[in-house]
């Protein structure tokens, strides 16, 4: 079985998990992290098993040469590593939310299909068995037609155990961005056209949404009722 040589771009929560389960992939090679600080990454590779580390992501590219990398740094950062690897010719796997907005999400792609590369947002619900079971249902009209969804994740983290980052908008954060965005997948899920009507109310700390209700309409009558809080 040919290995693929994986980079990791983050020593955050998130990388970590990513990390851990990399153990359940057999054709998955370690081969480097990067992240701003090269004592952390010395010590990130340490931990999971990765044969290098760096502090430059460039650097990284050039020496390390992986095959595809998972880019886990905060949202605002995500068009900057992707578009930098994807010119390097390498394959991405990025953290959800992909882009900061549409112009920058079309940007990737054309870059993408222009290398000839693998791009993938990290939506790993979309990768869950009953997920996938879910969609086949209605693609093929087992459970007829989707008149509503309802979706909601509403959770209150320990604030001592938590990226704090995610409640900021530095780093283009807020509850709708971090977790609304599984609730919308669900939407998309139910009703793959865009919706005719979005109605939202939002509760805000001094910079972003800490929680956010929403209700699509659709052309056909549908409706989804949709939640994402930190609160």
């Amino acid at each position: 079985m040919d290995k693929i040589k994986w980079g990791i771009v983050s020593t955050g929560m998130i990388a970590s998990r990513f990390a851990e389960s990399m153990r359940l992939v057999p054709d998955a090679e370690k081969t480097a992290v990067v992240s701003r600080k090269l004592d952390s990454a010395t010590q990130f590779a340490k931990k999971y098993g990765f044969r290098e580390s760096y502090d430059d992501f460039t650097t990284m590219l050039n020496q390390a040469k992986p095959d595809i990398v998972y880019v886990a740094v905060p949202n605002d950062l995500h068009f900057k590593y992707v578009m930098q690897a994807l010119e390097a010719g390498v394959h991405v796997l990025c953290e959800k939310p992909m882009a900061d907005n549409l112009p920058q999400l079309q940007l990737m792609y054309n870059k993408a299909k222009e290398k000839n590369l693998f791009l993938m947002e990290g939506m790993w619900s979309r990768c869950f068995p009953a997920i996938r079971t879910a969609r086949e249902w209605i693609k093929n009209g087992e459970i007829g037609r989707v008149l509503n969804v309802r979706a909601f994740f509403d959770i209150k983290p320990d604030r001592n155990n938590w990226q704090t980052w995610k409640a900021g908008v530095k780093h283009a954060a807020g509850a709708i961005r971090d977790v609304g965005i599984y609730s919308l997948a669900m939407a998309f899920i139910g009703f793959p056209e865009y919706p005719e009507n979005v109605y939202s109310s939002h509760l805000m700390n001094e910079e972003v949404d800490e929680h956010s209700s929403l209700m699509l309409t659709y052309a056909d009558g549908g409706s989804c009722q949709l939640s994402a809080s930190f609160d």
